[in-house]
């Protein structure tokens, strides 16, 4: 899976997290590289791999619903 994040500055073309299985990192990895390769005029920022905290939504809410919290899984 995908999730488009923001722009947060105008020199960004892409700002993307990813979801990838354990099992693939690698494989991913690969191609990501690749893609470098084939746009060296651009300059890339690749990181990873990291938790799936851009694929959770969380909502915390206040003493009048006691605290509750939900976790939504995109």
């Amino acid at each position: 899976d995908f999730k488009n994040l923001d722009l947060f500055s105008d020199r960004l073309l892409l700002n993307t997290a990813f979801l990838v299985e354990r099992s693939r990192i690698d494989d991913f990895s690969e191609r990501v590289s690749a893609i470098i390769e084939e746009h060296s005029d651009l300059r890339t920022n690749y990181s990873g791999p990291w938790p799936p905290y851009n694929f959770v939504d969380i909502h915390i809410l206040g003493k009048s619903r006691k605290g509750f919290r939900q976790a939504r899984i995109n």
